[in-house]
């Protein structure tokens, strides 16, 4: 079935061509006339005659002018689907090595032969005639019949002859159009990677912030090879506008000339020939995303710490082999630990514990895949939010709203609990607009809980602090700050 569509598809190619060409012809003014003969009325009326009547001295120059206009036509063309039509040239059939493409410009000479062709006999058989004698005619198409009948025979023998030749080339064709559009597949992939890679690095949004990679597309192979979170979706989103982008400054001819190459295709029912348009586009927009895909899993991501030298890399692969538990203790002392981590501004201290670990995280860019080991196990990550928001884990989170709400209350699930406490933090600047009474409230709640203000502030261990310090902040978000701005 290929290989018909292939013809199929090369044939309306040059169809719209011709069609476009002749179109052009038709609408030149009565200026670029030769002929004074009353019954033409136009160009196209002078190129039929001289083809189907009478040759003229003038017939140099129509081909002339024509060929010029549809050099114009295909320089239009996209070099994909130049090389298609080239397979249904005489410059196709006589080449010695088919494996290799001519250049561009014997490309569009061998294609421009083709079209002048089509266009000459387009000419011969237009159904165009001056009003003379019908005995005259009449006797011209019996000639015609006798010298038809003579010739049957003979004809019938070219054609078995001329079938076996094609029969034999489909094959080799057939290769040459599956590595035509190859080609362009990845001419496309090229050129969308380049435009990820260029892409304003703030629209990455991992870039430096949590994974230290160097723009989008690394952002993507990062999220292809390791483990999507949850910002892989909008990701996916913008490729796929961005593939489509791509794909509207394509023609029909080269869609369907991809679609060969989609797995829609291969499902499509062979009885029928094009799906619609939109479906033939889609097709090709999912195959393009695929082979992005797997461009990205096997792409060699180079993160900047491997900016290291050699020989550094080196050395610390042999204290890696020395002593595996030291050297995992070393990674992890790359980093300070999230208490030891200090503010540039001034903060209450009643919430300075909660805005360290989130300014400690936001400044390492750390989430819930890449942590050191000396985070500690009972925070994780609200996903609601980017960028993440540092929260207790669900199980904490869900005590933490049951205690203020009353712990026979069956109201919150885990996940929504742990969002509210998310929307909590970030709204810490609204709970503290008015200090006094932020402070008064808070100790309120820490007496309640047998803490006095003082006692806490100097408590020296830092995750039982950062705990009771989520407990308060949301005992006052439902008792006191209206809990439903929060959630």
């Amino acid at each position: 079935m290929k290989a018909k569509i292939i013809d199929r598809i090369i044939r309306d190619k040059y169809d719209e061509m011709l069609t476009s060409l002749k179109t052009d012809i038709e609408s030149l003014d009565e200026s670029h006339m030769q002929s004074y003969d009353s019954r033409l009325h136009d160009v196209w009326d002078e190129f039929v005659f001289q083809v189907q009547v009478e040759e003229s001295c003038l017939l140099e120059f129509y081909v002339e002018t024509f060929k010029a206009m549809a050099r114009g036509i295909l320089k239009k063309q996209s070099t994909m689907e130049l090389r298609l039509l080239w397979l249904k040239t005489d410059a196709y059939l006589e080449s010695d090595d088919k494996e290799d493409f001519p250049d561009y410009y014997d490309l569009l000479n061998a294609v421009e032969d083709e079209l002048f062709s089509r266009l000459h006999t387009l000419a011969e058989l237009e159904d165009f005639h001056f009003e003379e004698e019908e005995e005259e005619e009449e006797e011209e198409e019996e000639d015609d019949d006798d010298d038809d009948d003579d010739d049957d025979d003979d004809d019938d023998d070219e054609d078995e002859d001329k079938d076996k030749d094609e029969d034999e080339d489909k094959d080799d064709e057939t290769k040459i159009v599956n590595r035509i559009i190859s080609d362009k597949y990845d001419e496309l992939l090229a050129t969308l990677k380049t435009n990820f890679e260029s892409l304003d690095i703030s629209l990455s949004y991992l870039h430096n912030y949590i994974y230290k990679l160097h723009n989008f597309w690394d952002e993507f192979v990062f999220q292809v090879q390791f483990e999507e979170s949850f910002l892989f979706g909008s990701n996916v989103e913008k490729i796929k506008a961005m593939i489509r982008d791509v794909l509207l400054n394509l023609s029909k001819m080269e869609l369907r000339s991809m679609w060969l190459k989609t797995d829609v295709y291969f499902e499509h029912d062979e009885e029928e020939y094009f799906p619609a348009h939109i479906d033939v586009f889609y097709a090709v927009e999912g195959e393009l995303y695929t082979r992005l895909y797997t461009l990205a899993e096997k792409e060699e991501l180079k993160f900047e710490e491997d900016k290291e030298d050699k020989e550094d890399k080196e050395d610390k692969e042999d204290k890696e082999d020395e002593d595996d538990e030291d050297d995992e203790d070393e990674e992890d002392d790359e980093y300070i630990k999230w208490y030891e981590f200090e503010l540039k501004e001034d903060v209450l201290p009643e919430i300075y514990i909660i805005k360290q670990i989130q300014e400690y995280v936001n400044f390492y860019g750390f989430n819930e895949y890449f942590l050191p080991k000396s985070f500690p196990e009972e925070l994780t990550f609200a996903d609601y939010f980017y960028p993440p928001v540092v929260v207790a884990r669900s199980t904490y989170v869900y005590e933490i709203i049951h205690h203020s709400q009353g712990s026979d209350i069956e109201t919150w699930s885990e996940s929504s609990a742990a969002n509210f406490m998310a929307g909590v933090i970030k709204n810490i600047d609204i709970m503290t607009e008015d200090e006094e009474e932020f402070k008064r409230l808070f100790s309120s709640h820490l007496e309640e809980m047998d803490w006095e203000v003082n006692e806490f502030l100097e408590l020296d261990a830092p995750l039982e602090k950062l705990l009771i310090t989520y407990q308060v902040l949301a005992n006052m978000a439902m008792k006191n700050m209206g809990n439903e701005i929060f959630i």
